[in-house]
């Protein structure tokens, strides 16, 4: 069984639909408090005699503010998990109302183009932030960049600019959407192909009693987006390397093909994987008469990652 191998990854629909229900409630917590940390500043900047002259808008928003996210485990089904994140994107929606109410206190003096524009304004501003995280991780340099595109469209719409505002937010909203979907893609392989790795430790090491070599890490550390290295000894068979990458697994070994061996093991290999809520299979992608073996597993990554669970 020499050669490249692949392998299709497929996650439980189960453990799929808990793991895309978390990272939502993770997304809208933060969102969340954003919002709530942009509410306070600006109340902050409002003078309190402006806050005295709208008591029933000022109530609103400091209700929102006192109002408790509802608690959630991840012992929960996906079905209540789902439950939650709706609650939240309730808390989310009011709170960006509450920020909407502050930006007109605020501006009670402009007219409603103008503060609508500068509503927009700092809902995106918060849009980047909480989004700041992912981009340094993946995209370093371009909230920064988000940032200073931003910073003058307040007062060009002090200054009445506002086709030119209306144009410009129009980009960087449609912008930020790609990002953040591109981003988001990227963080779910990323945690999945770690889970992976969990899974293919402890079946390598605690199962197969296979030696690793030296503790996983990633090819180019400065590189999120490259491979997470993972190498054992079989001790009968020589080595293997495992390279995890964000959409798929190549694997290097040395196990003899003589005798159906190498099928064996790799078939075994994806057998104990399943109870991890991972399914592979390993299977030649080129043959090639040199001595050293080289496979590759291709994941059909889920658009979120999964949970970071093992089956029992």
């Amino acid at each position: 069984m020499s050669g490249l191998k692949y392998s299709q990854v497929q996650i439980e629909a189960e453990r799929k639909a808990k793991k895309e229900a978390l990272s939502r409630i993770t997304s809208l917590c933060n969102s969340i408090k954003v919002l709530r940390e942009r509410v306070k500043g600006l109340i902050k900047e409002i003078p309190e005699g402006v806050r005295g002259s709208f008591p029933e808008e000022m109530k609103i928003v400091e209700v929102w503010l006192k109002e408790s996210l509802p608690q959630y485990s991840e012992d929960m089904n996906s079905a209540e998990l789902n439950s939650i994140a709706e609650k939240l994107k309730e808390i989310e929606a009011k709170g960006k109302e509450a920020l909407k109410r502050l930006i007109e206190i605020k501006e009670v003096k402009r007219g409603e183009k103008a503060r609508a524009l500068l509503s927009s304004i700092e809902i995106l501003s918060g849009e980047i932030k909480s989004l700041e995280d992912l981009m340094n991780k993946w995209k370093p340099g371009e909230s920064e960049k988000f940032r200073q595109r931003l910073k003058p469209l307040p007062q060009m719409v002090e200054a009445g600019e506002f086709v030119e505002v209306e144009r410009k937010l129009k980009d960087l909203e449609t912008e930020l959407n790609n990002l953040r979907q591109e981003l988001t893609t990227l963080q779910a392989q990323d945690e999945q192909r770690w889970y992976v790795l969990e899974a293919l430790r402890k079946v390598c090491k605690d199962e197969l009693g296979w030696g690793e070599e030296r503790e996983p890490a990633l090819e180019d550390e400065t590189n999120p987006a490259s491979s997470i290295i993972y190498e054992v000894d079989t001790y009968y068979g020589g080595r293997i390397i495992f390279y995890l990458r964000l959409e798929d697994i190549k694997v290097n070994s040395e196990i003899p093909t003589e005798g159906g061996v190498c099928y064996r093991e790799f078939d075994n290999l994806s057998e104990k994987l399943k109870k991890f809520g991972i399914i592979t299979k390993f299977e030649p992608e080129t043959i090639s008469d040199e001595p050293e073996l080289l496979r590759k597993g291709e994941m059909d990554l889920p658009d979120e990652g999964i949970e970071k669970t093992e089956e029992v």
